[in-house]
């Protein structure tokens, strides 16, 4: 009976999706066999032409053909290759793991497990007169999981938050009240168990601080290649977080690695309080309490949930603070530099959890982290009973703020060059000590060395910058036809003679500056790798003043 009840509680969905006015229903499934997706799109009388939304850098047709040449397929139509056609057939191959595009949701996620993860915006209409509702048939035996749900039979999209992700096959599936995590079998036991307890945790933090919110699904899967790599890249919808480790090296990591995991989802956990229907999600200057909040409810929320420190906890607010210093603009103030440029990096991120937690101290100084989830309940709780649209991060700052403090804060953000001195202004007067730090951790490290590589590569390269900051050195790019004395791939280990991994940075920044002013050479060492010897070093001339850096700083802890 509770078999055929489901039946019917699917169907009755299902005829309600269908009778919608302009829904173009879609059945979508997933063949492992094939490992294909194959969608059936069904015109209704009147329509001709479907007009999609541009996936740009993916390009649909690439991903999709019609194996029966049913469709014609474009960038952002779908429409029948011959007269009086009304079922379309589209097939996606997924036998082979998606590109990574910056700033693009992969079309498909392949677990090691099997299951594959749908990117639902495939069949999202750019005509709202006209939308696609797909259904998600999963294959015998099988089920499918999206929008909160896991079963084996058919799952109609929500319609109403159709961006996420929706999967077909047999990961972990773990209910946490409103959370379903959704975990591939094949990722490290140890991780499995980590993101189980702590996912949970955190939303019961933000819960129980900031009132209830809609939390989306999880999905956390492996991909083991490259080989002997270890990365993660998340991605933040409407409808579903994604959380892919990348590489082989994930079996055993140290301490900060795994808490870097536990980082990721308190960050982006806590976007379901901060940019959620009720407060809308803001852009421009309101980046630094979007992004920058974001990022300091990390800090809190870790430290909360790994037992950290108070010292601990203003220990990342430093580094955040001191990654900010080296992205600040030079002419321009944060909020035009924020309104000017749509896509700004890590700026709003560092250097708003910075200006956050000035506000949060303010707020409770016994508690910061009380306090700074205290500011952010009001703010929803303001906006549930006005329904205003969307924030600005001058909307947290509590009543208690000073005038002085409030008008530094203000400035820091809006004129060019106040961010570093007002914010120290502020940070002093609710009991911050601010101290030069020499001792600098492994981020901060890997941020200066950075800025000395990219003047000596742009010196030497003609203006040209192409290499990736790694953890265990600098790896230039290749080919590097405009350089003169650089390496092409190799890995860079020592400046001047100073060793990358064990120098001073500090010193390195002070002896390449020294030499940069004379307009002398710089030693550039490389490692040798796979059995080889290591190139014979570079030198590499100089031929511009190092641009100054500002000295990072430590932050003590006020007192309780």
């Amino acid at each position: 009976m509770k078999r055929l009840l489901i039946a019917l509680a699917a169907t009755v969905a299902l005829a309600s999706v269908r009778a919608r006015a302009g829904c173009v229903p879609v059945d979508v499934r997933y063949d492992a066999g094939t490992h294909a997706v194959d969608a059936f799109v069904t015109l209704p009388a009147g329509v001709d032409t479907l007009s999609m939304t541009d996936l740009a850098p993916y390009r649909r047709t690439r991903l999709w053909t019609s194996p029966d040449g049913s469709a014609r397929i474009g960038e952002t139509t779908l429409s029948p290759a011959r007269p009086g056609q009304r079922t379309l057939h589209l097939r996606m191959d997924v036998s082979a793991d998606a590109p990574i595009e910056d700033g693009a949701y992969p079309p498909y996620l392949r677990f090691t497990d099997g299951t594959v993860a749908v990117y639902t915006p495939l069949f999202l209409a750019a005509d709202t007169a006209t939308s696609l509702c797909p259904r998600w048939q999963p294959s015998r035996g099988d089920q499918v999981i999206g929008y909160g749900r896991a079963q084996r039979a058919p799952l109609a999209s929500d319609m109403a938050q159709p961006e996420g992700y929706v999967a077909f096959g047999h990961p972990d599936v773990l209910r946490h009240g409103a959370l379903m995590l959704v975990s591939d079998r094949g990722t490290p036991t140890w991780i499995r168990r980590r993101i189980a307890a702590q996912v949970p945790a955190l939303v019961d933090l933000y819960t129980r601080t900031m009132g209830p919110a809609s939390v989306p699904m999880l999905f956390v899967f492996n991909r083991p290649t490259p080989r002997g790599a270890r990365d993660y890249k998340g991605d933040h919808l409407p409808a579903a977080i994604a959380l892919g480790l990348y590489g082989d090296a994930w079996k055993q990591v140290d301490r900060a690695t795994a808490d870097q995991l536990t980082g990721f989802l308190a960050h982006e956990l806590f976007h379901s309080w901060d940019s959620d229907a009720t407060l809308g999600s803001p852009e421009g200057e309101a980046l630094l309490a979007k992004e920058g909040g974001a990022e300091l409810a990390r800090i809190f929320a870790t430290a909360q949930v790994l037992g950290q420190s108070r010292q601990e906890m203003w220990n990342a607010v430093a580094r955040s603070y001191n990654a900010c210093l080296l992205a600040l603009p030079h002419d321009a103030g944060i909020a035009a530099t924020l309104a000017a440029h749509p896509q700004p990096g890590q700026m709003p991120y560092d250097c708003g959890a910075a200006l956050m937690s000035a506000l949060a101290l303010a707020a409770d100084p016994a508690d910061p982290a009380r306090g700074y989830f205290g500011l952010w309940r009001r703010l929803r709780q303001a906006h549930l009973r006005d329904r205003q649209p969307g924030y600005q991060w001058q909307d947290l700052m509590p009543a208690s703020l000073a005038p002085s403090v409030r008008a530094g804060l203000m400035d820091a953000v809006t004129s060019p060059g106040a961010f570093a001195p007002r914010l120290v202004e502020a940070w002093t007067a609710l009991g911050v000590r601010v101290q030069h730090e020499t001792v600098l951790d492994a981020d901060t490290r890997r941020a200066y060395l950075g800025k000395v590589m990219f003047h000596l590569m742009a010196s030497d390269c003609g203006g040209m910058v192409s290499f990736g900051n790694n953890p265990d050195g600098i790896r230039l790019d290749q080919p590097l036809p405009r350089c003169k004395a650089l390496r092409p791939g190799a890995k860079v280990v020592s400046i001047g003679g100073r060793s990358l991994a064990q120098g001073d940075p500090l010193a390195i920044v002070a002896q390449v500056a020294a030499t940069c002013r004379s307009r002398g050479d710089v030693v550039i060492g490389y490692a040798a790798e796979d059995g080889k010897p290591a190139p014979s070093p570079s030198q590499v001339r100089c031929s511009s003043p190092l641009p100054s850096l500002p000295a990072p700083v430590h932050l003590a802890a006020p007192d309780a």
